[in-house]
């Protein structure tokens, strides 16, 4: 009977914790695209470049360096500082897109209203921005009109 008893709470343990619900078992949060995307603006704005390469599609990164995306993305020195400081999800819906490079045909379009902070202006918006599903996770992707001067190792206009 111990043996038993034994065997079935290994077996309980064992499932458990391949679907991530053992004690002390960390579980990851997939973020809604409008979570996600609200990200993506906020790190845009302030300019926060390295993070931003790192959530873009992999199609994207491997096509620019994080070295050069840095670069090109990079503000010119005296540039006052912005950043969101309010963000309200509109509404999202699915747009078929055509993105060299970007193996998916289908995008989550979210619109969000933003305000924007540039030293003391204050600027609302509304913007539509994009987020595709790579299988394993959120991503954004460049504007169509950026891939050409991507592809010749310069930055975009």
């Amino acid at each position: 009977m111990k043996v038993r008893a034994a065997l079935l709470t290994a077996m309980v343990l064992a499932a458990t914790s391949a679907n991530g619900f053992a004690a002390g078992a960390r579980t990851s949060t997939i973020p809604a695209p409008e979570d996600f995307m609200a990200r993506i603006v906020r790190l845009t704005v302030s300019s926060r470049n390295a993070e931003l390469w790192a959530l873009l599609h992999p199609a994207h990164q491997q096509l620019v360096p994080r070295s050069r995306f840095i670069r090109c993305r990079t503000e010119p020195p005296g540039t006052v500082p912005s950043r969101v400081v309010s963000s309200a999800f509109q509404g999202k819906r699915y747009e078929r897109i055509d993105v060299p490079l970007i193996p998916q045909h289908t995008s989550t379009a979210v619109t969000l209203k933003v305000v924007v902070e540039r030293g003391k202006v204050r600027e609302p918006a509304t913007v539509t921005v994009h987020a595709v599903w790579t299988g394993l996770r959120w991503a954004w992707f460049l504007p169509a009109s950026s891939i050409p001067a991507f592809r010749a190792g310069k930055c975009p206009p």
